[in-house]
Parts: C-alpha cells; structure tokens; sequence
C-alpha cells in the first residue's frame, strides 16, 4: 500500500499561517542566533504555501501577517526596520 502526503498549498485560516510563521522563526532562531529577514521569510513562506493568496484572508501583504504576529505576542520585530510595514 503506498500513501501519498499531499502539501497544501495555502493556509486555510490567518490563524495557519501564523503558526507556520513563528514555527519558522523560532526554528532559524534556534540554529542561527539571528532573526529572519523579511525577504527570507516571505521565501519559506511561498516555498510552504505556493498559492497563498493574502486577500483571501483579510490581507494585502507580509508585513499584514507579521504585524498580526506581533500584536499577539507571538514574534518581536526590529522597529528600527520600516520596509515591512
């Protein structure tokens, strides 16, 4: 019998992308000692889910879904760094 595990190509929910998201940078963070830069993180991001579409859920960009993050505490950005936002 062979399975096949299937990729979703899009988060379901703001909510999975999330997840994904700080699963990602608390995973760079643990190898490197550094943070993730945005254009890093907007790769894995697209390598993970190759059809995310943001307006589908409420956003317009990245920096929507970081911003997000932060305001539940779930990562910390350099303020000093304006490009996300």
């Amino acid at each position: 019998m062979s399975v096949s595990a299937t990729q979703k190509t899009e988060p379901s929910s703001i909510d999975e992308l999330l997840e994904f998201i700080v699963a990602t940078v608390k995973s760079h963070y643990g190898r490197t000692g550094r943070g993730l830069d945005g254009s890093l993180l907007s790769h894995l991001v697209r390598q993970q889910f190759p059809e995310l579409n943001y307006a589908k859920l409420g956003l317009t960009r990245l920096g929507d879904v970081v911003r997000a993050a932060m305001h539940r505490g779930l990562v910390a950005r350099r303020t000093d760094v304006t490009h996300l936002c």
